[in-house]
């Protein structure tokens, strides 16, 4: 069994991921929210996939691209914490900063 937890921040971002591309076509929403949750189970499965992008963030979290969509996650003690799921094209040192500072918080 796959060993992953998702940020409470993620189930918004699936939302408004199948928000987005359902406008245009449910079946693809529904193909790509797959793809997405697939990819979960395969970080939990096999954690350490995926890359740093240091250049980006001083954050201890690893990125893995899903299409066009980009999971970011961070190991803890070998557990998977999914911290976000965005649209690559997004600005990922700001997004980052707010998104940690919501899990710092919580």
């Amino acid at each position: 069994m796959a060993e992953y937890t998702l940020g409470e921040d993620v189930y918004q971002d699936m939302e408004d991921i199948w928000e987005y591309i359902a406008q245009g076509s449910p079946g693809a929403a529904r193909h790509w929210t797959t793809e997405i949750l697939n990819a979960f189970e395969a970080l939990g499965k096999t954690p350490g996939i995926g890359h740093k992008r240091e250049e980006l963030t001083a954050f201890d979290v690893l990125f893995f691209s899903v299409g066009q969509y980009t999971i970011i996650y961070r190991l803890v003690y070998g557990h998977v914490d999914i911290v976000a799921v965005t649209q690559g094209a997004i600005d990922i040192p700001i997004f980052l900063k707010r998104r940690m500072a919501s899990w710092a918080n919580s």
